[in-house]
């Protein structure tokens, strides 16, 4: 459990909705120091209080919000295994009107190649979006 990352989530995001506040806390219960977890999404729906469905849809905003990352995990074989999430504890609501059109989540675009991008919460560096977060076709 992330201490940090529930303060986080109390303090600063409280323009959430009640679903996706706990959508929210949920993953910080799960949530290394990093932010990173991989709770299934059964379990996850289960401990917000909505269906699966329902989580999906939250998850999606929370991303597109640029509040979480998310990044799908292969089964080497052996079927889907649950998705990598990443809180990006810290980040803040964005202001009314959205982020720049085409930008990543949380609103980033690389400034070398002017893709979507996300900061690596390790190193720092913006990686290109279409590398580690899969989005639905």
């Amino acid at each position: 459990m992330s201490l940090k990352a529930m303060l986080w989530v109390f303090d600063d995001l409280a323009d959430l909705s009640q679903a996706e506040t706990l959508v929210m806390l949920a993953l910080a219960d799960f949530a290394d120091e990093d932010g990173t977890c991989w709770p299934s999404q059964a379990t996850l729906a289960r401990r917000a209080r909505v269906g699966v469905r329902t989580l999906r849809t939250h998850v999606k905003r929370l991303e597109e919000l640029g509040l979480l990352g998310r990044a799908r995990r292969g089964g080497g074989g052996r079927g889907r295994q649950s998705d990598v999430y990443v809180l990006r504890v810290g980040a803040r609501l964005p202001a009314q009107g959205g982020a720049e059109a085409g930008a990543g989540p949380g609103g980033v675009k690389s400034q070398v190649t002017g893709q979507p991008a996300i900061s690596c919460r390790a190193t720092g560096n913006l990686l290109p979006v279409a590398t580690y977060i899969q989005t639905p076709k």
